[in-house]
């Protein structure tokens, strides 16, 4: 008989590839999940589980085979990362985000002799819209004026696609009413019954964001996972409910507390408040360092519009690599307390969280270490001998 855990799994960004390792062992072994929760990457997780998605189709199917989309790990290994790195179009430029920009601001303190304030507005509103219609100016006002390099909709819509796909086909098997185009948390609930708790940070009201059928049942989960992986600085963050939303890894990265203690965001009755809790932490403190954390910026751009995204990626990479520090060591303080006998960690070192551009050997490398760590936490705290091999392992 199977063991069914609530699953938390962490933020990390293109290092959340190593999940994918650890839940084909689990389903092996016959585990799997009655609620997941999620930051970020691990959002992305959550949502896949919630939405009825296998970790694979089991080993007579080669799940990584081009156009494989049947379970988490033809998803991501069939999936380009970098498509998420979309550019800002000037369409999403609205007038008023024009006129209150900081280059208007300084276009405006530039005095021509004898020519009329008007002239010299219309004269300041030609100069801004023509910038605009260069890709890389583009790139430093979304990160000026939107908070973010990237607009993060070719994702939102590929999250969307993979859930509606999953439930309506688990709603025709299973007799249910299909959902809609726009799945919420409520109609994905309905079908599957796994609960889903999504992680964001609301940075207006510098308080954490939980999104899930009992806060938000009417909230596409799309949408959601959208906020929880808003990436300060990488993608824009979202304006939900009048509120600026980012990356929940900002204020909660690993949220255990959600089913380990009382809460306002999950009704835990006392029977789940036993059931044992299974967090997948993403440790960039262990594991071997060969891959290089530098984003590499390949086919998708190139010549000068490549140099200029890395003028602007370049610095952005040493904050990320500073907030990926600071994340590490205030979820290290949790496997110090009372989660470091219910949490597996997935060794990440020398992954970045923007590494989108991953080769299929670096995805079965995060793999293999996925599912080393979770063959080791079996046997060390659930004392499973008998474990199938390892089949991401180097031959």
């Amino acid at each position: 008989m199977g063991t069914n855990y609530d699953g938390v799994f962490e933020g990390g960004g293109a290092k959340g590839v190593a999940f994918v390792g650890a839940l084909d062992l689990l389903q092996q072994a016959g585990r799997w999940y009655d609620r997941v929760a999620g930051t970020s990457a691990g959002a992305i997780t959550a949502s896949l589980i919630a939405c009825g998605y296998p970790a694979t189709c089991g080993s007579a199917s080669d799940c990584s085979a081009p156009g494989h989309d049947e379970c988490i790990k033809g998803l991501i290994f069939n999936t380009q990362f970098q498509q998420f790195m979309d550019h800002p179009s000037a369409d999403t430029i609205t007038r008023q985000e024009k006129e209150n920009c900081l280059l208007m601001q300084l276009l405006e303190k530039v005095k021509l002799p004898l020519t009329p304030k008007w002239v010299e507005r219309c004269i300041s509103r030609l100069v801004l819209n023509g910038l605009l219609l260069l890709p890389d100016f583009r790139f430093l006002f979304n990160w000026l004026e939107k908070g973010g390099i990237y607009e993060g909709e070719v994702f939102r819509l590929w999250m969307n696609q993979a859930i509606h796909r999953r439930l309506c086909a688990l709603a025709e098997r299973n007799d249910l009413p299909p959902p809609s185009a726009f799945p919420t948390f409520s109609e994905a609930k309905a079908i599957t019954q796994i609960h889903l708790s999504v992680v964001a940070s609301n940075l207006t009201k510098d308080q954490v964001l939980i999104l899930n059928e009992n806060t938000t049942p009417d909230l596409a989960i799309a949408d959601a996972v959208r906020m929880s992986m808003s990436i300060p600085f990488f993608y824009r963050p979202v304006i939900f409910q009048g509120n600026d939303v980012v990356d929940g890894g900002v204020i909660s990265n690993y949220p255990m507390f959600l089913f380990s203690e009382e809460n306002d965001y999950v009704h835990n009755t006392l029977e789940e408040l036993k059931r044992m809790n299974l967090g997948l932490m993403l440790d960039e403190r262990i594991g071997s360092p060969e891959p290089s954390r530098e984003m590499v910026l390949q086919e998708r751009v190139t010549g000068a519009e490549a140099e200029n995204e890395r003028a602007l990626l370049g610095p952005y990479q040493r904050v990320l690599h500073l907030v990926d520090t600071m994340l590490s060591a205030r979820d290290a303080m949790h496997m110090k307390n009372e989660y470091h006998n219910r949490t597996i960690r997935l060794p990440v070192k020398g992954y970045s969280t923007i590494q989108f551009q991953m080769t299929l050997d670096q995805k079965r490398d995060l793999c293999d270490r996925g599912w080393s760590a979770t063959a080791d936490f079996l046997s060390q705290w659930e004392g499973v001998s008998a474990l199938p091999p390892n089949p991401y392992a180097a031959e």
